[in-house]
């Protein structure tokens, strides 16, 4: 969720007369998959994770582990 609330906070700092928790849910309605990248050592970017956004939360799917993508369950 750290990510739908820096989008938030970021979308605030323009978003003249619109409360915290309506421009959340704007955010958690458009929104339907999250990939995060990382940065390895080298400098290369790689995907990380692959999430699900629903208002219920961030609902991870599949992470990278062991050179390979792993299916997981469970809620962020």
């Amino acid at each position: 969720m750290r990510t739908i609330q820096r989008l938030t906070r970021m979308a605030l700092q323009h978003a003249q007369g619109l409360l915290y928790a309506d421009l959340e849910g704007q955010i958690l309605d458009t929104l339907d998959t999250l990939i995060y990248l990382v940065r390895e050592p080298s400098g290369r970017r790689r995907v990380d994770s692959v999430s699900t956004v629903s208002e219920a939360g961030i609902v991870p799917r599949w992470r990278f582990q062991a050179n390979q993508f792993v299916r997981v369950e469970g809620r962020v």
